[in-house]
């Protein structure tokens, strides 16, 4: 299975390893004896990518769009699942909001306390003993509900224009990252990282990671650059 994984997360020809891909989400969804919520979601939106991954004939889903990629109907199919899977992230993320708000504790505010304060699911004691100002002041109401009011603002950012998108999707993805960071459930949070930018990003908006790559080769491009000396006798040298 791990295998599998590594071939499915390196790109090698999604055509086939989306259903790969979906399978062996949902046979861990079943067999796991502990799930953290991120399984379930897993399992959802690998199976909604499927008709997407059968479309899509790339050797390696990092390549570039190919030609036979981009008929009408390709296009089509893949614009209609990737709508289902933003409702259904939306959906999460409004039924979850929505279901706090049902609890006394989530309502009034203290819900995060009692969270990071419990001795198995709540924060290791280095993070714990950092964060107990916070835990134990007024503030902790307003970082309680702030949780809650990201969530809807998650929800209304798949109406929102494109500078709004990507501000909701940068601050998604640290949210989802500082869960791992804190309170340990990295599976969720992954899922949840890997959610975002599926409901957040235009579907055929391609990363180009174009400060990445111009850092890279600026750093290569100084470690080929000869540099230029003068040595004790005054004989140029290259080094």
């Amino acid at each position: 299975m791990i295998l599998c994984l590594f071939i499915i997360a390196s790109g090698w020809r999604p055509q086939y390893t989306g259903i790969i891909h979906w399978y062996i989400a949902y046979t861990l969804q079943w067999s796991a004896t502990t799930i953290d919520g991120g399984e379930q979601i897993n399992t959802v939106l690998t199976f909604l990518l499927i008709p997407i991954t059968l479309l899509d004939r790339r050797k390696n889903h990092f390549y570039k769009t190919v030609e036979n990629c981009n008929n009408f109907y390709s296009k089509y199919i893949t614009w209609l699942f990737m709508i289902l899977i933003k409702i259904q992230v939306g959906i999460i993320y409004l039924n979850a909001a929505l279901e706090r708000l049902k609890n006394p504790e989530w309502a009034d505010g203290t819900a995060l306390y009692y969270f990071f304060s419990d001795p198995i699911f709540g924060l290791p004691p280095y993070q714990l003993n950092v964060l107990e100002p916070l835990l134990n002041s007024p503030f902790i109401i307003l970082v309680t509900w702030a949780v809650t009011v990201f969530e809807l603002f998650l929800v209304i950012c798949m109406f929102a224009s494109s500078p709004l998108k990507r501000f909701g999707h940068n601050l998604g993805i640290i949210f989802h990252i500082g869960i791992i960071f804190t309170i340990g459930i990295v599976t969720f949070g992954i899922t949840m990282c890997a959610a975002v930018i599926l409901y957040l990003r235009q579907w055929n908006n391609e990363y180009s990671f174009t400060k990445v790559k111009k850092t890279l080769k600026k750093y290569i491009n100084l470690k080929n650059t000869k540099r230029f000396f003068v040595d004790s006798s005054g004989r140029s040298i290259f080094k």
